[in-house]
């Protein structure tokens, strides 16, 4: 088993590429670009890029010929596009930008980038920044009843997939602070911190069947 000797919370992290795909994914402007993007048979500029998201954002659908507010334009040319490209994206060119084929690389089957409202994008975005909670669900969804902390951490550390730590207290505490909570929030299970126990919500099978997760 592969072992990871720094930082308590290491055991389940993604990585900072992975964190900065979750942030991305679970931005609702984010989304609303990569599905505009998608829609676009050309490079796309950023002032019509703009008009685009403001015209969903209102509500809409309808490109405006007006500039796009400056908060909107603001917000692609320092955060939003920046962001894209760091992750590999977005292809911007001189004549515009071109999506270049994002979430490719992601061992998981996520919502269509023209449904960017699809309410399994928190759970993509969960996923993305520590991918052995894919693991976690999997083992929750298993067992189909409450299952205590201390049974779900030691099944993970049979597990050849979960980056073990090389010491056992930093699972579980890892599981207690980090990921169950996060889990709990985006309602796919249910922790009781206090009695440390986890139970699958009944949207788990749905999500786990929905992105294509053993």
């Amino acid at each position: 088993m592969a072992t990871c000797m720094d930082g308590e919370l290491q055991p389940l992290l993604g990585g900072r590429a992975g964190l900065e795909r979750s942030a991305i994914v679970a931005d609702p402007r984010q989304r609303r670009i990569l599905s505009i993007l998608e829609s676009r048979a050309r490079p796309t500029t950023v002032d019509e890029l703009g008009r685009r998201l403001a015209a969903v954002e209102r509500g809409d659908g309808a490109v405006v010929d007006d500039v796009d507010p400056r908060s909107i334009r603001l917000d692609l040319r320092h955060r939003c596009l920046p962001g894209l490209e760091s992750v590999g994206w977005i292809d911007r060119q001189p004549d515009g930008i071109r999506l270049d084929d994002p979430l490719s690389a992601v061992d998981i089957s996520p919502p269509p980038l023209g449904a960017p409202d699809d309410p399994a994008w928190p759970v993509v975005s969960a996923l993305l920044a520590r991918p052995s909670r894919r693991v976690i669900l999997s083992v929750v969804a298993d067992h189909d009843g409450r299952l205590a902390l201390k049974d779900l951490a030691a099944e993970l550390r049979l597990r050849d997939d979960v980056i073990q730590p090389d010491d056992d207290r930093r699972l579980p505490i890892a599981l207690h602070h980090v990921d169950l909570p996060k889990l709990a929030a985006i309602e796919v299970i249910e922790y009781d911190p206090d009695a440390r126990t986890v139970t699958p919500t009944p949207r788990l099978a749905a999500c786990l069947d929905r992105l294509d997760i053993e």
